[in-house]
């Protein structure tokens, strides 16, 4: 549960910083190198966030719409915020660091 918390964590940081600094950087002063780099790892952590769902729901740990919903809201700013507080309903008992 603490991958899946990880991820949506680094997926939701890297959006946030894709939108408030890279694209910034590219279209007010034409540096597109910064999205080229910060797109490329949110898109990997965006895979990888989308891949431990599906593992998730192979398991049997959450039904398709859970884990769909999981990574609709990680994939919107601050929604993994809203992820994180699910998750950690979801595991009471787990240690949280």
């Amino acid at each position: 549960m603490n991958l899946i918390r990880l991820a949506s964590a680094l997926e939701g940081v890297s959006l946030l910083v894709l939108l408030c600094v890279a694209m910034p950087l590219k279209y007010i002063w034409a540096t597109p190198q910064a999205v080229t780099v910060v797109g490329m790892i949110h898109g990997v952590l965006s895979l990888w966030l989308i891949s431990l769902a599906a593992q998730g729901r192979i398991e049997g740990r959450w039904s398709t719409a859970r884990a769909l919903w999981m990574v609709v809201l990680a994939s919107l700013p601050l929604g993994w915020l809203a992820v994180d507080r699910w998750l950690r309903a979801q595991a009471p008992n787990e240690p949280t660091g």
